[in-house]
Order: C-alpha cells, then sequence, then structure tokens
C-alpha cells in the first residue's frame, strides 16, 4: 500500500505535471500554426477552409485543464490508501490480541474442565462411601446397639453389685457382728 500510495500520489502526479508542462508547450505551438493556418485560409485562392469548432490549441488546454483534478483525485487517493493502511496494521493489531484473549480463554477452558472432572472425581468417591455407608449402616447400628447394651448390662450390674452390697452392710446380723469387733 506504501508503494501503491506513493506511485498514485507522488510518482503519477509528477508524470501529469509533467505532461501538462508538455501540453502548456504544445498548447502554444498550437496556437502559432491555428494562426497560419488561419491566416491562410483567408487566402482565397488557396482554397483552403480552417474554422474549426474548437481551435487545436484550445482542445490541448481543455486537455490539460481537465487533468487539474485527477491530480487532487490522486492526492486523495494516496491519503485514503494511508488511511487504509493504518486500519489495516490496526485491525492486524486488534485480530492479534483476540487471538492472544482466545488462547488464553482456551487455556482456562481447559483448566476448567480438568477441575469439573477432579470434581466428579470426588463426587463419585463421595457417591461410593456414601453407598457403602448406607449398606454397612443397619450393621453398624446393630453393633453400636449392640456395645450400648453391654455397657448398659454392665452397669446395671455394678448398681445391682453395689446394691447387694448396700443391703448386706445394712443388714442386721451383720451389723451386730460387727459391733462387739469394735468393742473390743
Amino acid at each position: 500500500m506504501d508503494s501503491a500510495g506513493k506511485f498514485i500520489g507522488e510518482d503519477l502526479i509528477t508524470t501529469i505535471t509533467n505532461t501538462q508542462t508538455a501540453l502548456d508547450s504544445a498548447q502554444a505551438s498550437a496556437a502559432v500554426i491555428d494562426n497560419i493556418l488561419g491566416t491562410i485560409s483567408k487566402v482565397p485562392l488557396i482554397g483552403i477552409n480552417y474554422a474549426p469548432t474548437t481551435p487545436l490549441n484550445t482542445a490541448i488546454g481543455q486537455v490539460s485543464s481537465s487533468l487539474d483534478p485527477v491530480q487532487e483525485s490522486l492526492k486523495h487517493f494516496q491519503t485514503d490508501l494511508t488511511t487504509t493502511q493504518t486500519n489495516m496494521q490496526g485491525l492486524g493489531d486488534q485480530l492479534s490480541g483476540l487471538n492472544q484473549k482466545i488462547v488464553i480463554i482456551d487455556q482456562n477452558l481447559a483448566q476448567a474442565q480438568k477441575t469439573i472432572a477432579d470434581y466428579r472425581t470426588e463426587v463419585n468417591s463421595i457417591k461410593l462411601s456414601v453407598a457403602n455407608t448406607k449398606a454397612n449402616l443397619s450393621t453398624w447400628i446393630t453393633a453400636i446397639a449392640a456395645i450400648i447394651t453391654l455397657i448398659i448390662l454392665s452397669l446395671v450390674a455394678i448398681q445391682i453389685g453395689m446394691f447387694l452390697q448396700g443391703i448386706t452392710l445394712l443388714a442386721p446380723e451383720r451389723r451386730d457382728q460387727e459391733l462387739p469387733s469394735e468393742h473390743q
């Protein structure tokens, strides 16, 4: 785009300027030729009728003048190409930035998928543990009930033993036997 802009905005304009300079010289020469032909055509013996609707020098001048707006158009075209090039560079930078962001998003998605897979593994492990616990719950409850029953029976036996020992200590015959030993 730089080369095209330079060609259109500088080289082509220089060519048009040089062409206009040559046309201006040709217009001056054509004016002389038009004057000579006009003068010759006024001589009745020669029989030349030279009366163009547009004389050659005027036509060459019009061609030269018609090139003026072309130069302005070419300058605008060069500016437009430069703007387009800048916009394309900006677009390229934005696309590059977008590509980097997409790569980061892709990496984050891959990490998220790995994390989700890890959580699925954990959830499956917990489900298995809950299922095992649920399956063995009746066995555990029976075992705990048996242990608690044994503890309660032990406490009851201890209480009964203490109760019986208390009764024996409070029994009257036992008291009588103990009293004389205290007096002795």
